[in-house]
């Protein structure tokens, strides 16, 4: 700092009531490209929601896949655009399917002193992944 800014001085903060202009505005990443958030239509709420619903059964659906190939789903993500992705746990299952060709390591390295691998399938449109460690 120079020697002419006090060093106690608290910053000013000031509401801001108004944007200045349209493109000053916030905005969101819809399918039909970026629009302010206070210009949406009620289509691009449908379209939003609707793949949201989509996105919800094809997870539905790949967790009673996977339960009848004795697999527990333990969680999920999902964020439009991007694909969901359903967590299972490492199971003998998940071998069978590496050695089946249908599924794949993505990620093998060391982390905190033990060897990890983290392999993906697709299922109903769903990526599913799964993490196995062993100690090296």
């Amino acid at each position: 700092m120079n020697g002419n800014t006090p060093m106690n001085v608290e910053p000013k903060i000031v509401p801001i009531h108004r944007f200045a202009s349209a493109s000053s505005r916030p905005t969101y990443g819809g399918s039909s490209g970026t629009r302010p958030l206070s210009r949406q239509t009620p289509l691009d709420i449908a379209r939003t929601n609707q793949k949201c619903r989509r996105a919800t059964r094809s997870i539905e659906r790949a967790i009673d896949a996977l339960s009848a190939r004795g697999m527990a789903a333990i969680g999920f993500q999902f964020s439009i655009p991007i694909p969901a992705t359903l967590h299972v746990r490492s199971c003998e299952a998940c071998h069978d399917l590496i050695e089946q060709g249908e599924a794949a390591y993505y990620f093998e390295g060391i982390e905190d002193g033990k060897r990890i691998r983290k392999g993906q399938f697709h299922l109903h449109g769903v990526r599913v992944i799964w993490i196995e460690t062993s100690p090296m």
